[in-house]
């Protein structure tokens, strides 16, 4: 699936927001991560169930992706010289 039916709304959401650029950006990535899900998932309108499973998804990378950047952190302390 190239184009998602909520890419259009995204874009038309984003620019009808009075936020901040800042906010701007960290909401596009928020709502790229679930449209890139529903692209992965050959999902194009989404149930409520698919909404479930994606947060549970989320929460299981998240923990993967932060247990990683642990032992990444981990791993170069002990390879600096300075400690």
């Amino acid at each position: 699936m190239n184009i998602h039916p909520l890419e259009s709304l995204i874009k038309q959401y984003l620019e009808e927001k009075d936020i901040t650029i800042g906010t701007g950006e960290v909401y596009q990535t928020i709502l790229n991560q679930y449209l890139n899900y529903l692209k992965d998932h050959h999902i194009s309108y989404a149930k409520t169930s698919d909404v479930m499973n994606y947060l549970t998804w989320k929460r299981s990378h998240i923990q993967l992706y932060g247990r990683t950047v642990c032992l990444m952190y981990v791993g170069m302390k002990r390879m600096s010289p300075l400690t």
